[in-house]
């Protein structure tokens, strides 16, 4: 077995497990084996040969070419560790043992598990502060960070922080924050500090920021709010699959809040019915004393 991690910027990690010997392309195309969307790579930029041995790495024709442990290359043995720059996207590729082959798999089935029970607890029979504490620390455990914020939108469309765990109210990164609730779209960022349009941030600087996170709640076409995160612990990053759980565990949290948004209305409105009621019919009777008034006293 094998594992290629590839590092494409301002975005997850793709953290591809390889378990069989054949012949794999990577590329940005939809027909490719491990996709990479990135500009700077061709829909099929280069296959590993990995049917027989010795392994190996070829160059598919690509724009922007490949270069093994700098290298370029078109084609070439892959030695047990290595990385791979695809058009300019960073890789590592990596032969693993069996032992830790099956302790990745083990780790990704119980992020899978974990992620499912948290789905589960995410009721809208939550009351809504339960509701909103349960959405945030089931999300850092997921993000394995100490630090985040869950953002809800205001009716006239600003943010407001209602829940943190050692965030303050203008910490984290806000122009991503507000750039996912206009978007409604995740931002994932990892070793910021090697991204020149994040790493000159004010709040990236001040709050030593290395990675960080950030999903929409979306309920249909309108985002509800945003759950951020970000982590201070040189070289952290976050996987599609990190990012693929946590969207899930928003999309459930949205629909559950969007929920109890509509029951808590439901039983405002039917807590003001009766004095509504009771207005309406004192109209009627007023209506009916003007009545008899107009008509005088004979009758």
């Amino acid at each position: 077995m094998a594992r290629l991690r590839v590092f494409p910027p301002d975005a997850a990690v793709v953290d591809w497990l390889i378990e069989r010997q054949q012949r794999y392309v990577v590329g940005r195309g939809e027909q490719a084996d491990c996709r990479v969307a990135d500009k700077r790579v061709s829909r099929e930029h280069l296959a590993l040969d990995l049917d027989s041995l010795p392994w190996r790495v070829m160059d598919l024709g690509s724009k922007n070419g490949t270069r093994l442990d700098g290298r370029p290359v078109d084609s070439a043995n892959l030695p047990d560790q290595c990385w791979i720059s695809v058009g300019g996207v960073p890789a590592r590729f990596e032969r693993l043992d069996p032992a830790r082959a099956d302790r990745l798999r083990r780790e990704q089935h119980h992020k899978h598990q974990v992620s499912q029970r948290m789905l589960a607890r995410l009721s809208p029979d939550l009351a809504h502060d339960h509701l909103l504490d349960t959405t945030l620390n089931d999300f850092l455990a997921l993000a394995e960070c100490p630090r985040g914020g869950l953002f809800l939108r205001t009716e006239d469309k600003a943010r407001r922080l209602v829940r943190a765990r050692t965030l303050g109210e203008n910490e984290g990164s806000q122009s991503v924050i507000d750039q996912v609730l206009m978007t409604g779209m995740a931002q994932v960022h990892g070793d910021v500090r090697r991204e020149q349009a994040m790493a000159e941030r004010e709040s990236i600087v001040a709050g030593s920021i290395h990675a960080l996170i950030c999903v929409p709640l979306n309920v249909g076409d309108s985002t509800l709010g945003a759950l951020y995160a970000d982590s201070r612990e040189p070289g952290k990053q976050f996987t599609a699959l990190d990012l693929e759980l946590m969207q899930r565990l928003a999309r459930q949290a949205a629909f559950a809040l969007a929920l109890v948004r509509m029951r808590e209305e439901i039983l405002a409105m039917h807590q003001s019915l009766p004095r509504s009621l009771q207005e309406a019919e004192a109209d009627v009777q007023l209506m009916h004393i003007l009545e008899r008034s107009s008509r005088g006293p004979d009758h």
